[in-house]
């Protein structure tokens, strides 16, 4: 597995724009990874880069040429499609924990609102899984655990609790709810984690090709 702490030690006396461009060529999961590691008043600015990509700064591109030859292309996880754009850095905040989430969000919204609504429109949330289809959310489900899924359900709204029940077989379904039942109250925060792993799992399945992501924006196909 690529390790975000090597690729944030090789590049950490980088400029924001090549930290954006490295972001943007690792997997989504390995880039929310590196994110965590960067000092925090420039996170927002390197999503705010990512986002706005396609001005690439030609210097910025031949010093990562450099950087990728002797770091990255011994390391797994480095996808070279298009490069950065609001989806990309809307992904890797998806795979950055909720607190980084929020802050960046809120940085980004004191300089520029509407790139933080887009960011925000394009972000896969605990309720998008609301539109998933049968054959994603049974192929998600096999992937869970009831430790994860008892306190994400119980601060679920009824209709997406209902989706996961009902694609549950009708003898994982009756464990499930007398378990459910059998577990007392559930603290916020607990709620929060178990939703924001199951988001990781999901979002694992959607980059490997395994389930379809629909709500976050536009269709993930």
């Amino acid at each position: 597995e690529t390790d975000a702490r090597a690729i944030y030690e090789s590049i950490q006396n980088e400029h924001p724009q090549v930290f954006a461009i490295v972001l943007s060529v690792l997997d989504h999961d390995v880039a929310g990874e590196l994110l965590d590691f960067l000092p925090v008043d420039i996170r927002a600015e390197v999503i705010s880069r990512i986002a706005t990509l396609e001005r690439v700064d030609p210097t910025a591109l031949a010093r990562l040429d450099d950087l990728l030859k002797s770091q990255f292309v011994k390391q797994k996880g480095v996808r070279f499609k298009t490069l950065g754009g609001v989806k990309t850095a809307a992904m890797i905040l998806n795979f950055s924990g909720a607190e980084i989430q929020s802050k960046v969000l809120k940085s980004v919204t004191d300089s520029d609102i509407e790139l933080a609504s887009a960011l925000e429109e394009n972000m896969f949330t605990f309720s998008n899984l609301i539109g998933l289809d049968a054959k994603s959310m049974q192929i998600l489900l096999r992937d869970l655990e009831n430790e994860q899924l008892i306190p994400a359900l119980k601060g679920a709204d009824e209709t997406l609790k209902e989706k996961f029940l009902e694609n549950m077989s009708e003898r994982a379904r009756l464990i499930f709810v007398d378990d459910m039942e059998a577990k007392g109250p559930v603290r916020l925060s607990e709620v929060e984690a178990a939703q924001q792993s199951i988001l990781r799992v999901a979002r694992k399945l959607s980059d490997d090709g395994e389930v379809m992501l629909a709500g976050g924006g536009e269709d993930f196909v």
